[in-house]
């Protein structure tokens, strides 16, 4: 008879319903297993230790001056700024909101209504045609559309003009200003409107503009007080969104910044760094599913070689992760920290000193070459939300390698009641009729008004002219008026994609939750299908 192996299973059997023996893995000897540990020397701390107590020193300056342009930091034609207060964004971008001329009909008209309203409101009916004589509307001797002209016969004699109230109001509030004097109940309703007209939006400080025409970007430089002297940071590209903390490097220089850097001393324990899919350390435990490590595309084309940077993330998650470690801190926003020491304090009693790292390894770190210490970290904090209004202006910046020239469209202007509106489309030329055959036509229709062009005049520069048959045409907006002689724009600025700028109102809430309002400007790629149509003489087949 033929005999057949038998196979036996094992496997533990948990003597209670919840299975907490089963899953301790028990061993019968633990101190044999130590014993080996220190016969291979795995006991000692020398292939690095588990921190467990982390003493960082420092001191933290906020940012107290802001100077716009690139020149080297000068606290000539600085201001002093609380960011806490304001948005960083609002105080870089914010420019004068006019109220001269046709300039923001719409805007002056409202601040006229709040002050008649804040009359009505105190029973002051009497006085509002007293004060809507003081600051009349007067209509500008330019060339008025039909709303505009409107819109002035509407508040004619209705409504003050909210842009000179407000000298008005002081004038008659001085000493002796007014006979017979103000009531004080009026005087009292005429400072509670300066306090609201002061504060409806942001306006543009005095000092340097942070707008770089010729490189339709911001630039500009904030400072405060440092540990060692004042601490300058330099901001050379910024073009739109929110600001963050890569786009500020160290500078040289002074703002002025006065005061002392701000003490700290933080004791922190740290905690391993954990992100999806890392390896458990744990004995008898699942790692999350969600991040499949063994799925990564290591090669990026068929015979290329694997990406370096792929297996320095697979090398990293799979054999160094659990060796770092995270350390919280809490600093105040847009500060500048400067750690003077950082103590580990590890699981054997032993304290080492951080040094700053070798190389140019710089993961949160300003640009500062002859830095000598550890590192700085510049903490900032955007707003959490913005919005953004519809554009006011729109200007594009197109290449036209047919003609050797660029060219900057003005595709919206600012409208004097608050809107934008668009230019002229491009003029269609009747069809003539012409015989057939070989025919020659003469200089084409040149692109409407609102096309100007963007003329080399020096290596790398362009200059805004004039079309040659609109030599008296001006730029409608505030983008290429400021780009105006002896602006040069720089070449790199109009890209083969071409670019867009657009001014538009934006407002956000500050640290302190305060909402504020200004006008700002983004530059972005061109999102439009708009392109250069001119040509010359033409030779065709009809």
């Amino acid at each position: 008879m033929e005999t057949y192996p038998t196979w036996i299973r094992l496997h533990p059997e948990s003597a209670d319903d919840t299975m907490v023996t089963s899953v301790q893995a028990r061993i019968h000897d633990p101190l044999w297993l130590l014993g080996r540990q220190w016969q291979f020397g795995e006991l000692r701390h020398d292939g690095g230790a588990t921190p467990v107590d982390v003493r960082v020193e420092g001191t933290s300056s906020p940012l107290t001056r802001l100077r716009g342009g690139l020149a080297a930091a000068s606290a000539v034609g600085s201001v002093s700024i609380k960011a806490a207060q304001t948005p960083l964004e609002a105080l870089v971008e914010r420019e004068t909101v006019s109220e001269t001329g046709l300039d923001n009909v719409r805007l002056r008209t409202e601040a006229g209504l709040q002050l008649l309203r804040m009359l009505r409101t105190a029973g002051l009916e009497s006085r509002c045609s007293f004060w809507v004589g003081e600051s009349p509307f007067v209509p500008p001797g330019s060339e008025m559309d039909q709303d505009t002209r409107d819109w002035f016969d509407l508040v004619d004699g209705r409504v003050p003009d909210g842009a000179g109230l407000a000298k008005v109001i002081r004038a008659r509030l001085a000493p002796g200003g007014s006979t017979p004097p103000i009531d004080a109940g009026e005087a009292q309703i005429l400072r509670a409107w300066l306090t609201w007209a002061a504060s409806r939006f942001d306006q543009s400080p005095s000092g340097p503009s942070t707008w770089d025409p010729e490189h339709v970007e911001y630039a500009f430089a904030a400072a405060g007080p440092g540990a060692a002297g004042e601490a300058v940071l330099v901001a050379p590209e910024y073009v739109e969104g929110r600001l963050e903390w890569y786009d500020f490097e160290h500078g040289t220089g002074s703002l002025g910044a006065t005061g002392t850097a701000t003490p700290r001393r933080t004791f922190r324990i740290p905690a391993p760094l954990d992100f999806a899919g890392m390896p458990n350390p744990r004995f008898w435990t699942f790692e999350d599913p969600g991040v499949r490590f063994d799925q990564l595309e290591l090669l990026t084309k068929a015979d290329a070689p694997p990406s370096p940077a792929t297996l320095m993330v697979l090398d990293f998650a799979l054999s160094y992760s659990d060796d770092w470690f995270l350390v919280p801190i809490a600093l105040d926003a847009w500060t500048m920290f400067e750690a003077t020491a950082v103590a580990i304090t590890d699981v054997f009693g032993e304290t080492t000193l951080a040094h700053p790292p070798e190389g140019r390894w710089n993961m949160f770190r300003l640009d500062n070459h002859a830095s000598t210490g550890l590192s700085p970290l510049f903490l900032a904090a955007a707003p959490a939300e913005a919005n953004d209004g519809p554009p006011l202006e729109e200007v594009h910046f197109l290449n036209d390698e047919v003609a050797n020239v660029a060219w900057a469209v003005e595709r919206l202007t600012p409208h004097p009641l608050g809107y934008s509106i668009e230019t002229p489309p491009q003029p269609v030329t009747a069809d003539v009729a012409t015989p057939s055959g070989l025919t020659w036509t003469l200089t084409p229709p040149s692109p409407p008004g609102n096309w100007f062009p963007l003329l080399p005049v020096t290596i790398g520069h362009l200059a805004l002219g004039v079309l040659w048959n609109a030599r008296t045409q001006k730029p409608a907006g505030r983008v290429l008026t400021d780009l105006r002689s002896p602006r040069l724009l720089h070449q790199e600025e109009v890209p083969p994609e071409g670019a867009q700028i657009v001014r538009r109102w934006q407002s956000a809430r500050a640290i302190d939750g305060s909402l504020h309002f200004w006008i700002g400007r983004s530059k972005t790629p061109r999102r439009t299908d708009i392109a250069p149509a001119i040509r010359f003489d033409i030779i065709e087949w009809k």
